[in-house]
């Protein structure tokens, strides 16, 4: 008898973020998320607002913007949204996707519950989290 497979866990084992994780850690993943498509022009954050989701981008692309200047465009893989769940404060930037996309979108309370599950991806996401901070500092 074959392992039943998960489309979702297939769409997300081959991400950056979720390099080397074993498929009990992914499934783990897909149970605390929603995956979701949006089309193009969609806003998945919005500077100024209270994050109530952090995303991760499985396909297509956004754009990152503060006021009108462009600080980056994210690829399948990036994670985003999630330090204004982590410090509380209003989101930094305007995320709007640039293609079709499709994320998985995690409330505050399952992106605690995937830290606290899969320690790789928590150490992934404030490393990522840090460098992010120095860039905003930066482009300030």
């Amino acid at each position: 008898m074959f392992p039943k497979r998960d489309a979702r866990i297939d769409a997300i084992a081959d991400l950056e973020i979720f390099e080397g994780l074993d498929r009990k850690q992914l499934a783990k993943i897909a149970s605390l998320s929603t995956q979701v498509t949006l089309p193009e022009g969609s806003v998945l954050c919005r500077r100024g607002e209270r994050g109530r989701e952090a995303f991760v981008l499985i396909e297509g692309s956004v754009a990152v913007c503060v006021e009108d200047q462009a600080l980056a465009v994210l690829r399948p893989g990036a994670v985003f949204g999630e330090m204004s769940l982590l410090d509380g404060k209003p989101r930094v930037a305007t995320v709007t996707a640039t293609t079709q996309v499709s994320v998985l979108v995690l409330s505050p309370l399952e992106l605690a519950s995937l830290l606290e599950a899969v320690p790789a991806v928590r150490s992934r996401i404030f490393s990522t989290l840090g460098a992010r901070k120095k860039d905003l500092t930066a482009a300030a």
